[in-house]
């Protein structure tokens, strides 16, 4: 199913449908038998990501008071599984890492006992799951959501939400990426990958209506994936760091190595993308990708 709107659907309507569809989607998975604990928690996830993006899109229509509110409850339910992604993302990471090794770093008992650090801090993720009843809070959050949707009551034209909208979280992409250049920490790097993840879903969903942004979307489904990657090995030497400090052994060091330099390399990348993307200013952006002028 196409996550857009339809060509000449009211955005108040085409809003509607598509938080609809996204958390009725993510209640069949969380309640699917078929699906593993990773594979719940990462649909759940990118489910509250679209929705808050959405959010984001119609916040002058809703107003401040029902879009902070609904928008604090689908951040909680995401958080509560952070630890599983987190998890998941480290394991993955190393692997990959061991994986594309120019030269072997680990002996295989030795690389199968360093994975094993990994499954379990993945494991003991799926037991606090399981023992915090997180998914049936998540199903409670989703099912009230789903109740007031129908009810929100969207103000002001398409055309001033969508203007609104899209430039204050191109705005906020413009600041969070000044953060990263003066301070490329952890922090700062994952808030800018949360804007610009918002504001990747606000294009893909806009994109019928204005041809300009497939490029833009484009653009930023690399930068996106690849910020999410220098986060992943950002967290992952953290980890690391943390396990050869408490441990007192010396043999990551290679790894360690390997993954600073490969997360400085990209963190490279990242900035000189983003700098592409974020280079106009707000108003000139509208105005190139034809928001404002077809708004005006």
């Amino acid at each position: 199913m196409r996550f857009q709107l339809k060509r000449k659907e009211s955005l108040a309507r085409g809003v509607r449908r598509l938080i609809q569809n996204e958390l009725a989607m993510a209640r069949c998975e969380l309640k699917s038998k078929g699906l593993s604990i990773d594979e719940q928690v990462h649909e759940l996830r990118r489910h509250t990501k679209r929705v808050r993006a959405i959010l984001k899109l119609i916040r002058d229509g809703l107003g401040s008071k029902v879009y902070r509110s609904e928008n604090h409850r689908l951040a909680q339910v995401a958080r509560r599984f952070s630890d599983v992604r987190d998890a998941r993302a480290c394991a993955d990471a190393f692997d990959s890492i061991l994986d594309t090794a120019e030269v072997p770093i680990f002996s295989e008992k030795e690389r199968n006992e360093k994975k094993c650090l990994f499954r379990t801090r993945l494991e003991q993720a799926h037991e606090q799951q399981a023992t915090n009843a997180g998914f049936r809070e998540a199903l409670r959050q989703i099912r009230s959501v789903r109740y007031r949707v129908a009810r929100w009551k969207i103000r002001q034209s398409d055309e001033a939400l969508i203007e609104r909208g899209f430039g204050r979280v191109y705005s906020a992409g413009r600041h969070a990426l000044k953060n990263v250049r003066v301070q490329p920490d952890h922090g700062h790097l994952h808030t800018f990958r949360k804007v610009a993840t918002s504001l990747r879903i606000i294009v893909e969903i806009l994109s019928t209506r204005f041809p300009r942004l497939h490029e833009f979307h484009r653009a930023l489904q690399l930068l996106t994936a690849d910020a999410g990657k220098c986060l992943d090995l950002g967290l992952l030497k953290t980890v690391l760091l943390e396990e050869a400090q408490r441990t007192g052994e010396h043999d990551m060091e290679s790894v360690i190595r390997q993954i600073g330099n490969r997360h400085l390399t990209l963190l490279g990348h990242v900035l000189q993308n983003a700098e592409e993307i974020f280079r106009r200013k707000t108003s000139h952006q509208l105005r190139r990708l034809k928001i404002r002028q077809a708004s005006s």
